[in-house]
């Protein structure tokens, strides 16, 4: 029996299964999607590696499973080593990854704090705003995150593009963090070799980092987190699926058996542990506790699929003006209106990685005639998941949060600046999906403590962005990884994880591990 078994290796489990294998306990790690091939992986000595939906993989490993209301309701795998899944539900359609590392392999890199200095504050008196600071800087410090300055050379950055344009300037105040190696010395980026060994190249500002990074030039949880963890006795299982979680009472202790699904096999087994922290992603880790809670596995949470959001996620393809051009390298910056500035977070980006795509020509060139301008910002979050016959349903009204006509608003003005149309999707598309297990200070509020602890299913955890009290209003996978961080803070300090010693099983567990990187083919 495992100390922790911990489901989901995204911003929230990769970094809890970090710190809780690092104080000594026996920890393993569910992940339903594969570990993804890149440089850094084949570094680290990883023997079964699927590849990214680059080159010609795009149409083979893009697509993981599709929800739609006609189709079963697991929704359909196309690929279980695809990178993408996709769920159309009212009002909402969401995206999310699959792979060892979670949502790092997708998103852009953006390491920011909340829109709200006082994010954390009022929710619970166990945490602040203040506190929780120091695991921000723990976090981006380890990911090596900074702000590029002009040393760096990044191209088309607001700056560049909107230098004619006094209209719209840089955001400073939400300017993004690169989450990426940066060139030691600008414009030529070099292979590297860091001090644990994990091999990696530097950032060209022109790859394919939307659809996976394979050079490791962006920072990713497989190597930034994992790789240490491994070497410390943490125990990894890819393309394993949890199913059902199951309470079993023990007096006053708990302990609990989860069934999981090898998709190698296809066989169910059960593994058993004494603390449970669920992080498979806001619309699987509420699939999982309804589906166990439906099974008679687990009890209570009543607020259970209260307050869905969408982080306020907008996107826009805008036209480039000719004097832009088509230059598609480059990263994200912040921009805001020089007058009447509006109280939301606006990214504009080149379209990064189109050169590299394997799409017809006329297609290409298209997609290459157009820039980003990306939302985020504060929803209502009032949308509600249900359990329907063993389907996952959410059901969201763009029209209660005001965060949509601001955008709408903030695209008319660009246009009106620029001459330039920004495009958008009819139905909000949001990869930043949030809530439905909300933290708060009692259960009639939410469903976990703030710890992470589900209230009434007392060593079942949950620490992804299901359980933030709100949107972040920002990319929040920091406030994901700050709050997943200082989770393995309180179950240290309550004495679950420390100076536990290691079983004969996990020691050897870590051999096999170690045994499997020597089969490694590059």
């Amino acid at each position: 029996m495992d100390d922790f078994l911990v489901i989901g290796s995204g911003f929230g489990g990769s970094i809890v299964a970090h710190k809780l294998a690092l104080s000594g306990a026996n920890v393993s790690l569910l992940e339903r999607g594969p570990w993804r091939d890149s440089l850094p992986t084949r570094s680290m000595g990883i023997a079964d590696r699927a590849p990214f939906p680059q080159g010609s993989k795009l149409y083979s490993h893009a697509l993981r499973t599709v929800h739609l209301p006609f189709l079963p309701k697991k929704g359909l795998t196309v690929n279980k080593n695809g990178l993408f899944e996709m769920s159309f539900q009212k009002g909402l359609n969401m995206v999310c990854s699959s792979g060892v590392g979670g949502g790092s392999h997708v998103y852009g890199g953006l390491h920011a704090k909340p829109l709200r200095d006082d994010y954390w504050d009022g929710h619970c008196e166990e945490i602040n705003s203040r506190d929780m600071d120091a695991y921000y800087e723990s976090v981006l410090s380890r990911f090596g995150s900074r702000i590029p300055t002009e040393k760096d050379q990044v191209p088309n950055t607001t700056e560049d593009v909107f230098a004619d344009t006094p209209e719209l300037k840089k955001s400073e105040a939400t300017n993004p963090a690169a989450g990426m190696l940066l060139p030691k010395v600008p414009g030529q980026p070099q292979h590297v070799t860091q001090s644990d060994g994990v091999e990696r190249k530097e950032v060209d500002w022109g790859g394919m980092h939307f659809l996976g990074s394979e050079d490791g030039a962006k920072s990713t949880l497989d190597f930034v987190y994992l790789a240490e963890a491994i070497n410390k006795g943490l125990k990894v299982l890819d393309l394993h699926e949890a199913l059902d979680i199951r309470r079993i009472s023990e007096g006053k202790e708990s302990r609990y058996e989860v069934s999981v699904k090898d998709l190698r096999t296809k066989k169910v087994r059960v593994l058993k542990a004494k603390k449970v922290i669920l992080s498979a992603g806001t619309l699987n880790s509420l699939r999982i506790l309804f589906q166990s809670r439906e099974s008679g596995g687990l009890q209570g949470m009543p607020n259970l699929g209260r307050g869905v959001g969408s982080n306020g996620d907008c996107f826009g393809a805008w036209k480039l003006n000719k004097q832009t051009g088509n230059d598609t390298s480059g990263w994200v910056s912040g921009v805001e209106f020089s007058e009447d500035p509006m109280n939301l977070c606006l990214l504009y980006g080149p379209m990064a990685g189109i050169d590299q795509l394997k799409v017809p020509a006329i297609l290409k060139r298209k997609l290459s005639e157009y820039a980003s301008f990306t939302g985020m910002g504060e929803d209502v979050a009032d949308g509600l998941a249900y359990f329907t016959k063993g389907r996952l349903e959410i059901d969201y009204n763009a029209s209660n949060s005001s965060i949509f006509s601001d955008f709408d608003k903030a695209f008319e003005r660009i246009k009106g600046i620029t001459g330039n149309k920004v495009s958008m999707f009819s139905t909000p598309l949001t990869v930043h999906q949030c809530g439905g297990a909300r933290m708060a200070q009692t259960i009639k509020d939410g469903v976990v403590a703030y710890n992470g602890e589900v209230f009434d299913n007392p060593g079942l955890y949950v620490c992804d962005s299901s359980s933030l009290p709100g949107p972040a209003g920002s990319p929040p996978s920091m406030t994901v990884a700050a709050w997943s961080s200082f989770i393995g803070d309180q179950l240290l300090k309550s004495g679950s994880g420390s100076a536990v010693k290691k079983t004969t099983r996990s020691r050897s567990t870590s051999r096999s591990q170690r045994a499997g990187r020597k089969k490694q083919t590059n």
